[in-house]
């Protein structure tokens, strides 16, 4: 909770904003700029007034293919995978007429503090949960799996088929721990932040507002923060707790079996970091060295589900060439080890542990 206390967020330009917004309404309008310069003259005010002026609305005025053509040009990919991007961007036209016509580009959200609030909710607070909750569930999965190990006592409680079975239920018991640690964990934060930054109404602002961006380079490529469908930073923080327990569920459940059969914690967790890390060096070896083929294969690992989950839900840049890829990877994900979590149950009784 610390760093939400230290984080440096401008209180009283939200306060002013919300204000604002409360009086005139929550979108953009030609009387937009005569409404701010009515306000009382100080700081945020003049912040405010400058942040509008300069505002443009990239989103009315850009084009899936606009937006493939600036991603494949700056990361100079091959022309199969700029194929892939192409063909994803194309897609991408319908939402963006559909969050044009819905004026979502208008809306004011904070206005020149958007970044600063909407980033820190989606890249700081949810991902430091997320990273939180895989943490917990990764080291209860391993404990869970292998505690009789620990305690030298699993040659007397599985040397019966009955005795076996118990990981059932250990299983059970850990998944709702891991669930539960990170609801609880969620709770406790958004409302701890809510108390110090309390978002009201700006909850239900869109995503896509003019004053948010998708920011894969500063300065060099920062693309309008599109989604696949019309996002509010209330649904799309929900969106992302949801997809978040989701990607806690097959961590818990890979680690839980990764424990059976390795019989030895420390053993699997050092299993896991060389995975993490080996996967890390081919992500970066395949990006430096331009095997964009062997790149984009990469994408559809939940390890880099998470490491790209400031992007959830977007077009998501290089890192993903189907819409709503993220969500596809951890569903195929879940669906996988519940399979192995099947057949594990199905012969691990037979597996010999004197």
């Amino acid at each position: 909770m610390a760093w939400i206390i230290s984080v440096d967020l401008n209180k009283n330009y939200l306060e002013m904003v919300q204000s604002f917004s409360l009086a005139n309404g929550s979108k953009m309008t030609e009387k937009t700029v005569e409404q701010v310069q009515e306000l009382p003259k100080e700081n945020n005010q003049k912040r405010l007034l400058l942040s509008i002026e300069n505002s443009k609305d990239e989103l009315s005025h850009t084009s899936g293919s606009q937006l493939g053509e600036k991603v494949t040009d700056f990361y100079q990919v091959t022309e199969a995978f700029k194929s892939d991007l192409n063909k994803k961007y194309q897609l991408l036209e319908t939402s963006i007429q559909t969050l044009v016509s819905q004026q979502a580009g208008a809306d004011l959200a904070v206005v020149g503090e958007t970044m600063s609030f909407f980033t820190f909710i989606r890249n700081v607070l949810l991902k430091l949960l997320l990273a939180e909750g895989l943490i917990f569930s990764l080291l209860v999965g391993l404990f869970a799996s292998t505690s009789e190990s620990m305690t030298k006592t699993n040659k007397i409680i599985f040397t019966t088929k009955t005795g076996r079975k118990v990981q059932v239920s250990k299983y059970i018991s850990g998944l709702l721990l891991s669930i539960l640690f990170f609801t609880l964990v969620v709770l406790a934060t958004f409302l701890f932040f809510n108390l110090f930054y309390p978002l009201g109404t700006i909850w239900n602002n869109s995503m896509s507002t003019q004053f948010h961006f998708n920011v894969y380079f500063p300065g060099l490529l920062e693309l309008p923060f599109i989604t696949w469908l019309p996002m509010t930073l209330a649904t799309h923080t929900l969106f992302s707790i949801l997809l978040s327990l989701l990607l806690i569920i097959v961590c818990f459940s890979c680690h839980f079996v990764m424990g059976l059969w390795l019989d030895h914690l420390f053993k699997g967790f050092v299993v896991t970091v060389g995975i993490v890390a080996l996967h890390k060096i081919m992500v970066i070896g395949a990006m430096s060295k331009g095997y964009w083929s062997v790149f984009k294969y990469l994408m559809f690992s939940p390890i880099e589900v998470w490491e790209n989950q400031g992007y959830w839900f977007t077009e998501m840049g290089p890192f993903s060439i189907l819409p709503f890829q993220e969500s596809l990877v951890v569903a195929v994900s879940l669906i996988s080890v519940l399979g192995v979590l099947l057949l594990t149950y199905k012969y691990y009784p037979k597996k010999e542990v004197l």
